[in-house]
């Protein structure tokens, strides 16, 4: 779900889970294809499945602070699987052309990174690296990295609340992006040209410069 708005997300996150509105942040929110972060937390079992997410070219990252010791129950495309215990650090990957659907059986806590095909097309553009095939599935798979930068947002959340183009979130934001693409995509091309800035961080750069010229 693509939205500058973390009030609309926040609230549409929680309904999916059945949990109040999720605190949630927008990275690159300048840019046409933004990558948002949401944290969603329920002190009970789910009363039922999730809803399913609105279908489009994108893939949803699950980041556990919590471990799932029971497991669960998960669909994809109407096919249900049962998914594993998740260990504290536990990721899963989801291409929402799957309309992907999770039940629980105990209270659970997580980090969920929203990133469209577009999104990463961009990145990689923008970095000079080759635009990566699809993100290959995970399933509970353990990442510290993942972790660490879901904690470090998180973190940053509890101190100053949901925020929208931050400079702060852009750079976990690039972080993710360089991680997920390299692990879970196989891209290990160096950079092909020099780094430079798009044209809507080029404007914020130059907005901030404007002012602070006193400074």
């Amino acid at each position: 779900m693509a939205t500058r708005d973390t009030g609309a997300l926040s609230s549409a996150i929680g309904r999916r889970f059945h949990t109040p509105p999720a605190p949630s942040v927008v990275a690159f929110a300048q840019s046409r294809h933004p990558i948002t972060f949401s944290h969603i937390a329920a002190d009970v079992a789910l009363p039922a499945p999730t809803l399913a997410p609105p279908v489009e070219d994108a893939f949803a990252v699950h980041v556990h602070h919590s471990p799932l010791t029971k497991g669960g129950h998960l669909w994809k495309e109407g096919h249900r699987r049962p998914m594993p215990p998740v260990p504290i650090g536990g990721v899963f990957i989801f291409d929402l052309r799957r309309e992907p659907v999770a039940l629980t059986l105990e209270p659970f806590q997580f980090s969920r990174f929203h990133i469209s095909r577009d999104s990463i097309d961009e990145l990689a553009s923008e970095q000079g690296i080759a635009r990566p095939g699809t993100l290959r599935e995970a399933m509970a798979e353990r990442d510290p990295v993942l972790a660490y930068l879901a904690g470090a947002l998180l973190e940053r959340m509890r101190y100053f609340g949901p925020e929208i183009d931050s400079l702060f979130a852009d750079g976990v934001a690039l972080s993710f992006f360089a991680h997920i693409s390299r692990r879970y995509a196989g891209v290990t091309q160096a950079p092909i040209r020099g780094g430079a800035l798009a044209s809507w961080q080029a404007k914020r750069l130059s907005d901030w410069a404007n002012e602070n010229l006193d400074g």
